[in-house]
């Protein structure tokens, strides 16, 4: 089993793409050691799964792992120092993603409310992101929410 990450991941859609997922699967929570460890690196590999999850139709699984992306990427922003502005807005564009993600899942459950504080916590990480914005004002369009 390969030990360098960026190999592990890149094995990992590979095996997405040959519509292997139960090996992607493994070999992603085989390298997701510590589930307390708040790395880009950790974060980006559970991104990842979720997205392994998703592929393979195990909705649930795909929801969790994203919950806890979440979860580990917004403790590690509060733990992050203001000298490393470059580095934390590549957390913050994670963290914004992953928001973003949550809330098209939540609006697929027809949970239009969560998805709505979601897309708008994404853009408390990036302000001003289009796509975020027109997520969020396409929602409220399309549920007569639009004075929101």
């Amino acid at each position: 089993m390969p030990r360098n990450e960026t190999v592990q991941s890149e094995l990992a859609k590979l095996y997405v793409k040959l519509h292997h997922h139960e090996k992607a699967i493994k070999l992603l929570t085989m390298t997701y050691c510590n589930p307390n460890e708040e790395t880009l690196g950790n974060i980006l590999r559970l991104v990842l799964l979720s997205e392994v999850y998703e592929a393979s139709g195990q909705r649930d699984m795909f929801k969790t792992t994203l919950i806890e992306a979440k979860r580990l990427s917004t403790r590690l922003l509060r733990q992050a120092r203001p000298i490393d502005s470059e580095q934390n807005n590549d957390k913050k564009r994670v963290t914004s993603a992953i928001c973003t993600s949550l809330a098209k899942c939540a609006e697929v459950d027809g949970d239009i409310c969560s998805a709505g504080e979601l897309y708008k916590e994404a853009m408390h990480f990036i302000p001003g992101d289009e796509d975020t914005m027109n997520s969020l004002a396409e929602l409220y369009l399309q549920n007569n929410r639009l004075s929101e």
